[in-house]
Parts: structure tokens; sequence; C-alpha cells
């Protein structure tokens, strides 16, 4: 049996081939040849060009309208010079009537008008002609950078003992193929929801369109090998060092040595293949096969996503994207802002993952109701995980934070360090007409050594939570058209001879600072 017109950078070590239907028929060889086109113009390429040669008749009809409608409106810009020209002697000679005027100009007129007037839907035509043109020359080009001199062909070698009816299929392996996952993320304010709609977009260079096929995205990482890998020594030696026997360039993580080898030499027989082709080739694999049925295998160290209807995926490079799934979760809504970083008031919705299939990192976008909010990124969250989304700031509501004091002392009779008081004044603003709950955070500075104290000194209202690193929260209930304020002051002492350095850290830089002090 033999399939070709396959893609000529199919890759031949992960070609598998199945018989069934037949249990005494045996697959005794799968051999995979190149073959050299005499001529590699696709078919698609053929259809774009005569659609461009179409469009460009067409165009070329719709200019020649125009000019004859130029031609008519400089006739009668003549006609009326001239007319202009010769009336007074006419006048005096014939007496022309002032109604045979009137005619004339009005002829002018209209004729100037009337032109004009088709001349500009003839403008909008080819204007509108002129962006398909451009689509369709765009995908011509696109297409020519694709196109090899080579094809690939499969040929299997079946044995039974009898004449039977064999359903014989093969798999195999391209590059310059990618996918990655992205969303819409709509919190639905009238049953107090989150909808999530996860897309998978998917991008193809592979030589040929996919029309109609089953989709399996999946965060596995494809391999060609049967076998485990052998077992190679890590070897160290000084740099610049004479070293013996051929020196290979390391695999990424992610793609399998003899994958990469592979790529490299269908690039050697591929050379027409763009060099932006050829980059997506060496680093953008997805394995596509397997029967799809609708829903979310998860294996030990991967998921896959079965699309539940067959997509058409062109090979253009392009981003296309389709549905996988839509779920909705039930969320608590609140309020919440950090004045010290901004002066918003952010709506944040906590949800816990109840699917039954990770979220992936990738790009989101947000909605409340039937607004767009904005662009974010979707991090990664496992199943029954709790995590937390954002939906844009509440105009409705109003944060400031002011530096009400800021002093330093030298040293006194009773203390013979320097201290220095900072005191803050945050003022909430409720301009909506119903009551609503912020919560407030802020900080206080973290000292990892004895030799510097910070002390909280004053706070109203009291905070009503204060972690180790120095994290303030509050939970301030603000009336409807309501203000409030939260005033906190702390002082910070240290040895006159030392110079402080104020600065933020993340947290999980201050811990490992804290814990390395400890030791």
């Amino acid at each position: 049996m033999c399939i070709w017109g396959l893609p000529g950078i199919v890759i031949d070590d992960s070609v598998r081939a199945f018989a069934s239907g037949a249990p005494k028929v045996k697959i005794m060889g799968v051999e995979v040849k190149s073959v050299y086109l005499e001529q590699p113009l696709q078919e698609k390429l053929k259809e774009l060009n005569a659609e461009f040669e179409k469009l460009s008749d067409k165009r070329m009809r719709i200019k020649n309208e125009i000019e004859a409608y130029d031609a008519q409106v400089e006739f009668a810009k003549g006609f009326a010079r001239a007319s202009a020209t010769t009336a007074p002697a006419e006048v005096t000679k014939r007496k022309i009537e002032p109604q045979e005027l009137r005619d004339m100009a009005a002829f002018v007129r209209e004729t100037i008008k009337e032109a004009t007037a088709e001349k500009l839907k003839l403008q909008a035509s080819e204007r509108e002609l002129l962006r398909k043109i451009a689509v369709v020359q765009s995908q011509m080009n696109e297409l020519s950078r694709q196109r090899s001199t080579v094809s690939k062909q499969i040929l299997v070698t079946l044995v039974s003992e009898q004449a039977m009816k064999v359903k014989c299929s093969v798999t195999y392996l391209v590059p310059a193929a990618s996918w990655e996952p992205a969303y819409d993320v709509r919190y639905l304010t009238e049953v107090n929801q989150v909808e999530l709609v996860y897309y998978g977009v998917v991008a193809q260079r592979t030589g040929e369109d996919w029309n109609n096929v089953e989709l399996e995205l999946s965060t596995a990482t494809p391999t060609t090998s049967v076998s485990m890998p052998d077992f190679q020594p890590t070897v160290v030696y000084p740099r610049g060092a004479s070293v013996v026997g051929e020196t290979y360039p390391q695999p990424s993580p992610q793609t399998p040595y003899r994958l990469r080898k592979e790529v490299s030499k269908i690039m050697e027989e591929n050379k027409e293949e763009s060099e932006g082709q050829q980059e997506a080739m060496k680093h953008d694999f997805l394995a596509v096969g397997g029967a799809l049925t609708a829903g979310v295998t998860q294996h030990l160290t991967s998921v896959s996503f079965k699309h539940p209807k067959p997509e058409t995926i062109p090979c253009d490079g392009r981003p296309h994207k389709s549905v996988i799934t839509i779920e909705r979760f039930a969320t608590k809504i609140e309020y919440v802002t950090t004045p010290a970083l901004s002066e918003f008031v952010y709506l944040r919705a906590s949800l816990t993952n109840t699917s039954s299939y990770p979220i992936l990192p990738g790009e989101m976008s947000t909605y409340v109701g039937s607004s767009f909010i904005g662009k974010a990124i979707m991090k990664a969250v496992s199943p029954n995980e709790n995590f937390q989304l954002y939906f844009g700031n509440d105009k409705d509501l109003k944060v400031e934070r002011k530096v009400v004091q800021m002093q330093e002392e030298g040293p006194t009779m009773f203390r013979s360090s320097r201290k220095l008081t900072k005191s803050f004044r945050i003022t909430l603003q409720n301009f909506k007409a119903q009551d609503v709950t912020v919560t407030v955070i802020d900080s206080i500075p973290v000292s990892w050594t004895e030799m510097v104290k910070v002390t909280m000194v004053d706070c109203k209202p009291k905070v009503g939570e204060q972690d180790e690193m120095g994290k303030l929260t509050w939970v301030v209930k603000l009336a409807a058209r309501g203000k409030e304020e939260i005033n906190f002051k702390y002082d910070i002492e240290h040895p006159q001879s030392q110079i402080l350095n104020l600065e933020n850290w993340s947290a999980p830089r201050l811990k490992q600072q804290m814990e390395q002090m400890k030791k």
C-alpha cells in the first residue's frame, strides 16, 4: 500500500503503521521515500493565481469606467468654458433667450453631478477590490514561501494468507506547527458566576491545509524513539581544552535529539523554505492524531484536548482559534485596593477550578457582562485549585493615600539611636447608591536585623490582619455615598552610624533573607 502526496517535512522516524479488520494480516515493513516534484506549484496556488487575475481584470474595468466619467466631466467643463466665451456674442447677434442659458447651465451642472456620483461609487468598489487583491496577494506570497520541491511517500508492506479487506492507517509527526491556549473570561453579574471559554489557537506551516481534521491538542512532547535513550556520562573540562570527537548541538529540554537532527536533514532538502519557516520548524511541534471524542484526556504528565467537531487549519502560519470547552464557576466577588501601588479599587473574583482538567497559562480577555475590560495573562491552575481573577477597576469607588507626617529625629538623652516617623492617611469614597465592602491592603517596612526596629505606633481603625511580611489588611464597610478614612503611623529606629535602604522586595525574596539570617 502506498500513501503519497504527504508533506516533504514528515519526520521519517516518526512514521507508525497500523492494520485492523483482519486478524491474520501482518505488517512486514514500512518505508518512507522522498519524491522530487517536477511542478512544485500547488493546486491552491493555481486557484489563488486565477482569483488574482479575476480581481485584477475587474479592477481594470472599474478604472476604465472612472476614466470615462472623468472625460465626461472634462467635456462638460469645456462646454461651460466655451459657452461663457461665445454666449455674449451670440446674445448680440441672435438674441439668445435667458431660458436657453439656463438650460445650458443645467446641462453642465447635471452632467458633472451625475458623473461625479458614479465615479464615487466606482472608487468605493475599487477600494474594496484592492483589499481583496491584497489578501489574495498575501496568501500567494505565503504559499510561495511554503511550497517545497519534495514530497513524501509511505510504503506499507502487508502479508496475509488469503485475499481480504484490510483497514490500514499511518501516523507521523511534522514540525512547523504549534498551539497555545487562550481564554475569554466573563463575569455574569445576573447569576454571580464566571464563564470561562477555553480556546486552542493553532498555527501551522506544514505544507498542506488541514481540512476537516479530527484535532487533538496535547501538552505532551512528541517523540520518535521507540526505546529508552542510552546512558551518557557527564564530563567537565576547562574551556578551550582540546576535545576528541564530534561535537553535537544540545537539544532543547522539550525536543528529542533525534527529532532535531531529522528536522535539520529535512531543511537541507528544502532550501527554498523561508528563514522564518525554518525557525518555526526547529522549535514548534504539534502531535495530531488519534480518535476524536468530545472531552479532555489526562495522562500522568500531560493533558489532551479533543475537539468535539472537525476543524480546518489552513497552511498559512496564522493563528486560528477554536473553542475547546466552556465552563462556569461559582465565585465570590469583592472589591480590593492597594493604594500605595494604585489609585484604583479593583473588582476581584475568587474561584475554584471545579473542572476535571488544568487551566494552562495563556492570554486572557476579560469581560463584565457585555463590556470588554481588557487583556491579562492567565496563570496555571490545577483541578480543584483556588485562584483569583481581576475584572478591572470600579470608577464609582475612589481611594487616595497621602503622607501626613515624615519626621526624622537624632539621638536623645533617653535614646542613642535615630528614629524615622512616618504617618499615612487612606481615604475611601463610595459614589454608588448601595453599600459596599472594600478590602484595603497596605504595608509597613520589615526588618530582619535586631539593629533596625519597626514599630506600629498608631492605627485607626485597628488593622484587621498583619503578617510577618508587613502586609496590613483592613475590611472597610462603605455606606452608599459614604466616606471612610484609615490612619496609621510607624517608627523606624536604627543606629546613628547606619544609613537605611528602603526597597520593595518580593515576598519569596524576603522570606529567603529572613531564613538566612536565622541560621
